[in-house]
C-alpha cells in the first residue's frame, strides 16, 4: 500500500535511479524518473538482465555471415535521467570540493559587504575582517585551496580600494603584503590587468607627510592626524590595522617602523622583476631619495653622540628613516639596473631616461650615505659589543697570565707553544721565502717594501737569507716528492695483485707526477739569486 502525498509536499523526491546503482536522481509523484527527462523503455530490472556479449553477437551482425544480415541494426540512443551518469570522483576529492564550496559559502558575506552599493562602514567592516581572518594560519589554508585570494583583490577594488579612501587603500596594500609571504600565491592576484599600475600609483601618492601607518608608528596626536586628513574614526580602523601587521601578521619584526610605503615596497620587491614596467622607475627613484633624504644629517648627529635613527615621534618623523624599506628600493633598484624590467613602449620614456640622468649624481650620494650608516648601525649591534668585550678581556687576562706589558704584541703568546723542529722550520722559512719571491718578482714597490721589513743589515745580506731558505726548500720538496712516489707505488705493488688501486693513491701519484710546484720553486730561486747578484748593498 502506497501512502498518499500530503497537500504540501514537493512534487519531486530525490532517490536511488535503481536498485544496482548509487546515483540519486530526481523522481516525479508518480515515482517515475522526473518529467523534464524522457523516461527509459527498459524493464526496471533491466539491471540483472544477463545480457550476450560481444562475441557471440558479432556472427550474427558480420557482413556475409548470414544473408541479408550484413548490415547492423542502428540502435536507438539512450536518454538518461539527469545525475545518471555522473563522473566518479574519490572520496577525497568529493570532500575537498564540498570543504572549499563550504568555505566560500561562509565568507559570501564579506564579499557581499564589499559591493560598491554597500555603505562605506559596510565595506570598511568587511574589509578589515578579511585581513584580520586571513592573519589565521588555518583560514589562509583554506583560502589558498580556492579562488579566495583573486576573488578579495575584484571586491576590495570594487569596494574603493585604491581609489583614495585611506583605510580602504591602506587594507588593500595590507592584503597584498599577505599574499606575499608565499610566492606562490602570488600568480593568483598579480596577473590582474590593474595590479603593477594600482601599486606603483599608490606609492606614487605617499610620503611621510600623508602615509597614514607611518603617521601612527610615530605617535601623532588626534589634531595632527586631522590636519594630516585622518579623522577620529579612520584613526581607530587604521590603529587596529597597525596591531594586526604588527602582532599577528609576522610580516616583520617588533622593532620595525610600519608604513604603507613599506608594505608595498615588500609586496613590489617580491614580484618576478619582469611584471615591473620601466615607465614606473622614477616612482621608485622619487620613494628612494624621499626615504633616504636625511640620513648623511643623521650621520652627522650620530658623530656628535645623537642616536642614528632617532625615536619616532611627531617631531622627528620627517627626519627618521627605514632600513627595511630602503633594502626593498635597492632591491628593485637592482632588478631594474640588470633591464629585468619590461621596456615600456611610452614615448615619455626620453623623459624618464633625463631625469634619471640627472638623478645619478645624487643616487650615488645616497648610497655612499646608505653604506655608512649601515656599518654605523652595525657596530651598536649586541653581538658587536660583546666580541669587543671579549677580545679586551682576553688581553687584560693575557697581561696577567704571560706577565707582559698590556701593549705587547699578541702574537707573542703563541712562540710558547710553537715551537718548531729543524726540519719544519726549513720548510716553514723555506715557503715564506718562495712566497716573499713571487710577490716580489715583477714589482719593484712589493720589493722595496719587503727589503725593509725583512730582518739584516744590508738589502744584499736579505736576499742572500731569501736565496738559502729557498734552495733548502727546493731540494727538500724534491726530496720529498722521491720518497712519497717511492712508498706509493711500492705499496700498490703489494695490493695490486688481489684489488684495484686506490683512488686516494690515484690522486697521491698525479700530484708527485705535476712538476708545476718544482718548477715555480726554481724559477723564484733564479730570480732571488740574480736580484742579490744585482744588489750592490
Amino acid at each position: 500500500m502506497v501512502r498518499p502525498l500530503l497537500a504540501g509536499a514537493s512534487s519531486n523526491v530525490r532517490t536511488y535511479g535503481g536498485k544496482s546503482r548509487s546515483f540519486l536522481v530526481a523522481l516525479g509523484t508518480s515515482g517515475n524518473p522526473a518529467e523534464d527527462d524522457e523516461p527509459l523503455e527498459d524493464d526496471p530490472e533491466d539491471d540483472f538482465t544477463i545480457r550476450e556479449s560481444y562475441n557471440e553477437l558479432q556472427p550474427s551482425i558480420s557482413p556475409g555471415r548470414r544473408k541479408g544480415k550484413g548490415r547492423q541494426a542502428e540502435t536507438p540512443v539512450a536518454h538518461l535521467p539527469n545525475g545518471m551518469m555522473n563522473d566518479l570522483k574519490s572520496i577525497t576529492e568529493l570532500r575537498s570540493k564540498g570543504e572549499s564550496r563550504r568555505f566560500l559559502d561562509d565568507v559570501g558575506y564579506l564579499f557581499e559587504g564589499l559591493e560598491s552599493t554597500a555603505a562605506l562602514s559596510v565595506r570598511r567592516g568587511s574589509a578589515m575582517e578579511i585581513v584580520s581572518k586571513l592573519c589565521d594560519v588555518e583560514f589562509a589554508r583554506k583560502a589558498k585551496a580556492t579562488d579566495f585570494l583573486g576573488r578579495t583583490w575584484d571586491s576590495l577594488r570594487e569596494g574603493g580600494g585604491g581609489k583614495g579612501d585611506k583605510v580602504l587603500d591602506t587594507i588593500l596594500v595590507f592584503f597584498i603584503s599577505l599574499v606575499a609571504r608565499d610566492p606562490r600565491d602570488l600568480p593568483e592576484v598579480m596577473l590582474k590587468p590593474d595590479f603593477n599600475s594600482v601599486l606603483f600609483g599608490l606609492l606614487a601618492s605617499l610620503d611621510k607627510i600623508n602615509d597614514p601607518l607611518w603617521l601612527l608608528s610615530c605617535g601623532l596626536s588626534d589634531v595632527e592626524l586631522r590636519h594630516a586628513g585622518i579623522a577620529k574614526t579612520d584613526k581607530t580602523l587604521l590603529h587596529g590595522i597597525h596591531t594586526l601587521i604588527r602582532k599577528k601578521s609576522e610580516l616583520f619584526g617588533e622593532e620595525s617602523a610600519i608604513s604603507n610605503r613599506l608594505l608595498i615596497g615588500y609586496t613590489l620587491s617580491a614580484l618576478p622583476p619582469h611584471l615591473h614596467s620601466s615607465s614606473d622607475v622614477h616612482i621608485l627613484l622619487n620613494d628612494f631619495l624621499s626615504e633616504t633624504e636625511h640620513i648623511s644629517s643623521r650621520i652627522t648627529s650620530y658623530a656628535s653622540g645623537l642616536p642614528l635613527i632617532p625615536p619616532l615621534q611627531s617631531s622627528s618623523r620627517m627626519l627618521a628613516f627605514s632600513f627595511l624599506h630602503i633594502d626593498h628600493c635597492l632591491r628593485l633598484l637592482d632588478s631594474y639596473l640588470l633591464r629585468q624590467w619590461s621596456q615600456s613602449d611610452d614615448p615619455s620614456t626620453d623623459d624618464i631616461r633625463s631625469m634619471e640622468n640627472a638623478d645619478t649624481r645624487q643616487v650615488l650620494s645616497r648610497l655612499i650615505a646608505i653604506c655608512a650608516a649601515t656599518a654605523m648601525a652595525l657596530h651598536e649591534d649586541s653581538l658587536f659589543a660583546l666580541r669587543d668585550t671579549v677580545v679586551t678581556s682576553h688581553r687584560e687576562r693575557m697581561a696577567f697570565n704571560v706577565q707582559q706589558e698590556s701593549a705587547s704584541d699578541p702574537a707573542s703568546v703563541y712562540l710558547e707553544f710553537c715551537k718548531l723542529d729543524a726540519e719544519l722550520d726549513v720548510v716553514v722559512r723555506g715557503h715564506i721565502a718562495i712566497l716573499f719571491g713571487l710577490l716580489m718578482r715583477g714589482n719593484t714597490d712589493v720589493q722595496r717594501m719587503l727589503l725593509e721589513k725583512l730582518p739584516g743589515t744590508t738589502n744584499k745580506k736579505k736576499l742572500a737569507g731569501l736565496v738559502d731558505n729557498a734552495r733548502e726548500f727546493a731540494l727538500f720538496y724534491v726530496e720529498f716528492a722521491k720518497k712519497a712516489s717511492a712508498a706509493t707505488e711500492g705499496r700498490n705493488e703489494e695490493e695490486g695483485s688481489r684489488e684495484g688501486p686506490v683512488a686516494g693513491d690515484v690522486d697521491m701519484r698525479q700530484v708527485l707526477r705535476d712538476t708545476q710546484g718544482e718548477s715555480v720553486a726554481r724559477d723564484v730561486l733564479s730570480f732571488l739569486t740574480s736580484l742579490r747578484d744585482q744588489t750592490r748593498s
